[in-house]
């Protein structure tokens, strides 16, 4: 899913209202749609989503220590190529 910095929670809220189940998110927001006419879209970073269904209740089968590993170790690899 592509997204604008800032607006991630409304149209993750505007998904799930129209019946989405299943979103497709990149850790830490990483990459990107160069065919996007703006070039400030990128993807959803699969962290905002998580807090975003943390903050709204859902009930989720995470591991969330494993998940933040994960994440520290991508933002490692990732910080090579910005």
């Amino acid at each position: 899913m592509h997204v604008l910095k800032g607006k991630e929670y409304a149209l993750i809220k505007a998904s799930l209202d129209g019946g989405c189940t299943r979103f497709d998110t990149a850790m830490n927001g990483f990459g990107g749609c160069p065919l996007a006419a703006d070039e400030l879209a990128g993807n959803l970073g699969a962290e905002v989503l998580l807090r975003y269904l943390e903050n709204e209740k859902y009930k989720l089968s995470i591991n969330t220590d494993a998940f933040m590993q994960a994440q520290l170790k991508a933002q490692a690899l990732f910080s090579k190529y910005e």
